[in-house]
Order: C-alpha cells, then sequence, then structure tokens
C-alpha cells in the first residue's frame, strides 16, 4: 500500500530516501533552494513580521498521513459530488517539546498540549520555545482566517519551520 501512495505524493518529495523501514521522515530543505525561499516568503507574510529569522524549514515526508489525507480527499469528493473541495497551507504552533508527539499523532490536540487543533492563516505571536507547523489541509473555505478540521485525516503536516 506504501508503495502505491509513493505514486501520488507532491513532486518534490524526495522519494529515493524513503525505505520499508522508515516510511515517515523529516528532509532539512537547502536555504538556498526555492521551495526554502517560497516557504519564507509565505511565511513571512503571515507573520507580518519580518524580523524573524527562520533557522531551519524540514519538510515532512510522512506516507501513512498523506495517504490518509489523499483517501479521505477523494471519500469526501464521492460522499459530497457537488461540492467543491480545496487544498490550502495554513499555519498552527506547538512547543517544541510536543514536536514528536505531533509527527507521530498527526497533531492530535490531546497529546500536543492543545485545546483543539484550528489552523491559521496568519501566524499568532511566536516564543522562543515555539515551533511553526505547516499544514496542507482540505476545506470549502479556502478564504477562510481560520479552519479547524472535523476529521484528522483533513490534514497533514507539510513542513516543520524552526526560527
Amino acid at each position: 500500500m506504501e508503495r502505491a501512495i509513493l505514486n501520488w505524493v507532491p513532486e518534490n518529495w524526495e522519494k529515493g530516501v524513503m525505505s520499508t523501514h522508515s516510511w515517515c521522515q523529516q528532509i532539512e530543505l537547502d536555504r538556498y533552494s526555492e521551495e526554502f525561499k517560497q516557504l519564507q516568503f509565505e511565511i513571512r507574510i503571515a507573520l507580518k513580521d519580518n524580523n524573524k529569522h527562520i533557522e531551519h524549514i524540514q519538510r515532512n515526508q510522512s506516507v501513512y498521513d498523506i495517504g490518509q489525507f489523499l483517501i479521505r480527499g477523494q471519500l469526501l469528493l464521492t460522499l459530497n459530488p457537488g461540492t467543491i473541495y480545496y487544498q490550502v497551507r495554513r499555519y498552527i504552533k506547538i512547543r517544541s517539546n510536543f514536536l514528536t508527539m505531533a509527527l507521530n499523532y498527526n497533531v492530535d490536540h490531546r497529546r500536543c498540549g492543545l485545546h483543539s487543533v484550528v489552523f491559521l492563516s496568519e501566524i499568532p505571536n511566536l516564543t522562543s520555545d515555539d515551533i511553526l507547523l505547516v499544514i496542507q489541509v482540505i476545506t470549502t473555505t479556502p478564504h477562510s482566517t481560520y479552519i479547524t478540521p472535523s476529521n484528522s485525516s483533513d490534514y497533514y503536516i507539510e513542513y516543520i519551520v524552526r526560527f
């Protein structure tokens, strides 16, 4: 099943590093790559603070999470044929000590010290202990400033950003 999902992952994924021993990996982005520069640009707009220095951006390559996300997208289209769904990028901040839990359990709020899962288009104030997760989420309201998913398969962690 995992190998079949690899046919549908984003083009920027490094499929060669995926193995049967690890279907979830974080790939450090080169700060001079177009991918890094584009994300940096988007994050600065969302932060409204050009003084924040991005130390690292990692691409989260989780075959299981993206597989659930892709299957959920197809299920929603099948169940609601007249509805238009969008995949949009949103943000959520977590404390650094919850990163492993967030990656292992796809930002399950009960395990990540959050009251609920709400993805934002604008990033609230970040502390030195915060990590920003860039999330890809399925929604019917692409211009909404916040999205509260109804199902944990409605989203996946796309990038991990450290300041």
